[in-house]
């Protein structure tokens, strides 16, 4: 039994982990002549520029809105 519950915690981790991985940010559709980058990147959380934490704030929101994180980090803003 306690190995039933181990594995399913395991696959629960390894999935979400390959999710997050995968998951590309898109970019708007209208093209600006300034912007260089392809239209589907991957999402530098490490990033320090302005847009950065606009992304990363739109990234954690969107893989989890159940979590609050779009709350937690307006909340936190207005502080």
């Amino acid at each position: 039994m306690k190995f039933l519950i181990s594995l399913i915690i395991l696959h629960f981790l390894f999935v979400q982990i390959y999710s997050f991985t995968l998951y590309r940010a898109q970019k708007p559709n209208h093209h600006s002549g300034s912007d260089s980058r392809n239209k589907s990147e991957n999402v530098d959380l490490d990033e320090t520029d302005g847009d950065s934490f606009d992304r990363m704030r739109n990234v954690l929101g969107s893989m989890n809105p159940a979590l609050g994180l779009m709350h937690r980090i307006r909340y936190s803003q207005k502080k």
